[in-house]
């Protein structure tokens, strides 16, 4: 009889579990922190695909060309139609629509302007000066409802501009104070009433904005001009919302606003990483429902530990704080249930994958509530910060060294396994040739003994 050969069979061990068990989890995390689908870049600056696609008034050049200003009696005059022309079509320009027109973020310098009118004429351009004259209403606007206004600002520069518009200018807008005059070029104008004025650029808008003195840069909160933020209370243990809790972002430029974003520019810079970790994280119930009761101070220092949902990036108003841009970002916190909390940065940001882990230096504002995408109300604290930095793990020295050395014992194990294998299908092919030589030679044996047997009958 021959004993049946058994067959070879994998490793087995405490090792080779742990091994496999260890391939387990690597492949279990893998999924879990990696494996997300691909992932999109979000570029604040970029339109969102459910907003309306923003078209620029188009300008007959025919019509401009009736425009002339090469001498000074042509200078003198001023052409109906043109001016008509760029009445009606900048009624209706809006922030967006100037961006999508072009607007610069500086002024072209007025005598770059009064030299080349030709190459700047139906461009949309702005001036910030001191409101010299102002005269309206008047009649023969070419739309109805409407009447023309005429301004004549002074520009830091001592440069003149005169502008034309629309909308009745609002009653912060007075003589002597600070305004922001945009619009098309229409022409260079010489003028003799009520001031001599020559080689002019003047501009058709649709409208007059204030703007400010320069504020020089805030450095220390002055709570008084939190005083008029009127953002709910909560009372009998219910929040009841107030006027100032559905104003976003592009509508809230007014002073506490800037007086925060300029603050924020002025002390997150100035504090070291080590400094900002020891500010409390926006990461507990407890001070979620301090900021949401109202008992936050505006102004406190806050880390967002989260990560980047979404943003979008607009240009700012005209304000005293020399802030051009504002981004409004959304930060999703893990360790609140997955809240989402917006972030507003005076300024622009670098373009984010979305799910990127944030560390947010940032400083409360108020509160705000908005409207789910299920229809439900929610409310949320508003911070404000100077730009969203991504959180990176730093790893320590000796993590590295228990790095190298789970490496080199999983390679080591892959080997042995590897070798053992190797050894286990050797002895396995060796079994399987002795198995077959023991079964040639029986049927030899039993060849030999059936012709015995045959011959001795």
């Amino acid at each position: 009889m021959f004993a049946p050969t058994p067959r070879p069979t994998v490793p087995r061990g405490p090792a080779v579990k742990f091994a496999i068990l260890g391939l387990l989890l690597g492949i279990l995390a893998y999924i879990a922190f990696y494996w997300q689908g691909p992932k999109r870049i979000v570029d604040p600056t970029e339109t969102p695909v459910e907003t309306p696609v923003i078209e620029a008034p188009q300008l007959d050049r025919t019509i401009l060309a009736e425009a002339r200003d090469a001498t000074r009696e042509q200078r003198l005059v001023l052409e109906a139609e043109p001016l008509s022309h760029l009445l009606e079509k900048a009624l209706n320009v809006s922030p967006p629509v100037a961006e999508a027109l072009g607007r610069r973020t500086a002024p072209v310098p007025v005598t770059e302007v009064a030299a080349a009118p030709d190459r700047w004429r139906g461009e949309w351009l702005w001036y910030r000066g001191r409101l010299e004259e102002l005269a309206g209403p008047k009649p023969g606007h070419p739309v109805r409802g409407y009447s023309i206004w005429e301004a004549t600002i002074r520009t830091s520069g001592d440069e003149t501009v005169l502008v034309t518009f629309s909308l009745p200018p609002e009653g912060d807008v007075h003589k002597g104070g600070i305004v922001r005059a945009e619009g098309f070029l229409l022409k260079i104008r010489d003028l003799t009433f009520p001031n001599e004025r020559n080689t002019v650029p003047m501009l058709v808008g649709n409208s007059l904005l204030r703007d400010y003195e320069a504020w020089p840069p805030v450095t220390s909160l002055d709570p008084a001009q939190f005083a008029g933020i009127r953002d709910g209370n909560h009372v009998d243990g219910r929040f009841e919302p107030g006027p100032d809790c559905s104003i976003g972002l592009f509508d809230d430029q007014a002073v506490p606003l800037w007086h925060l974003g300029s603050y924020a520019l002025h002390e997150e810079p100035r504090l070291t990483k080590a400094e900002w970790r020891e500010k409390p994280a926006f990461a507990s119930k407890a001070i979620l429902t301090e900021a949401l009761q109202g008992r936050m101070e505006r102004g406190a220092p806050v880390r967002i530990l989260g990560q980047f949902v979404q943003a979008r990036t607009q240009r700012a108003a005209p304000n005293p704080a020399g802030i051009e841009d504002w981004t409004e970002a959304w930060v999703q916190i893990r360790d609140l249930g997955g809240k989402t909390v917006p972030v507003w940065i005076p300024g622009k940001v670098r373009p984010l994958v979305q799910g990127t882990g944030l560390e947010v230096n940032a400083f409360y504002y108020k509160r705000i509530v908005y409207e789910t995408l299920r229809g439900t109300e929610v409310i949320t604290p508003v911070f404000v910060a100077t730009e969203l930095e991504p959180f990176v793990l730093r790893i320590p020295e000796e993590m590295h060294h228990i790095a190298l050395w789970l490496g080199a014992g999983a390679l080591a194990l892959t080997i042995w396994i590897f070798l053992s294998q190797r050894r286990l299908a050797k002895q396995s092919s060796e079994a399987q040739q002795e198995l077959a030589r023991r079964r040639r030679q029986r049927r030899a044996m039993e060849l030999a003994n059936g012709s015995g047997a045959g011959q001795g009958s």
